[in-house]
């Protein structure tokens, strides 16, 4: 292969990696922004509403512990696939990173990012803020209805 030919290659594969990595920052981005602040929002609103606490509040006691299972399952499992869809970005960025790395004759190991620990850091920052929304949830529900009881 001539220069010219893998300067081009470097290039466009320099491109790529350059692309997956906004890829990844753009996702952690817009997820990260609805997961945290989505259901405070919706807690805001049930707190700003008397109606739609003393709604929540008559909920049976096994009904809210269900809801709230449901709620970590789902914030669990969405943590799981936003880190799946990033370490799929992250390999096939690996996988240009070798291929620059065979056209140079350079070590392919030495440019490869390794996501050690991807998967765990995403499920428990997810299953984190499900748990603090839950949490804001109940605390509101246990002064509604001491204030109720009074």
């Amino acid at each position: 292969m001539d220069a010219n030919s893998i300067t081009t290659l470097a290039t466009h594969f320099s491109k790529e990696i350059e692309l997956a990595t906004q890829m990844i920052i753009e996702q952690r981005t817009k997820n990260n922004l609805v997961v945290a602040l989505g259901p405070f929002i919706i807690l805001g609103a049930i707190a700003a509403n008397g109606h739609a606490i003393s709604l929540v509040a008559s909920f049976p006691r096994r009904a809210l512990l269900a809801l709230s299972s449901l709620f970590l399952v789902s914030y669990g499992a969405l943590g799981y696939l936003s880190a799946q869809i990033e370490l799929d970005l992250w390999m096939q960025a690996n996988r240009w990173r070798r291929e620059l790395a065979s056209l140079y004759g350079m070590n392919e190991d030495v440019f490869i990012f390794s996501p050690n620990g991807l998967v765990a850091t995403y499920v428990s920052i997810y299953l984190a803020i499900g748990l603090a929304f839950i949490s804001m949830l109940f605390l509101i529900l246990w002064g509604h209805r001491r204030k109720i009881s009074k």
